[in-house]
């Protein structure tokens, strides 16, 4: 099995710090994206859950 890969134009590197690396930037990449608001939906645009409509 091989554990190195050289790709020729890109240093070689190794198969599980690659998925490491990767994965922790997608990690980071969705607390980013969970941290923003959604567009288009403002504070106190629709009622809780728990609030009668009258």
């Amino acid at each position: 099995m091989v554990d190195f890969v050289d790709l020729q134009w890109w240093p070689i590197f190794n198969v599980a710090d690659a998925a490491i690396v990767v994965g922790a930037g997608l990690l980071a990449w969705k607390a980013l994206r969970a941290s923003e608001p959604d567009p288009g939906e403002e504070e106190g645009s629709r009622p809780s859950a728990g609030a009668d409509e009258t």
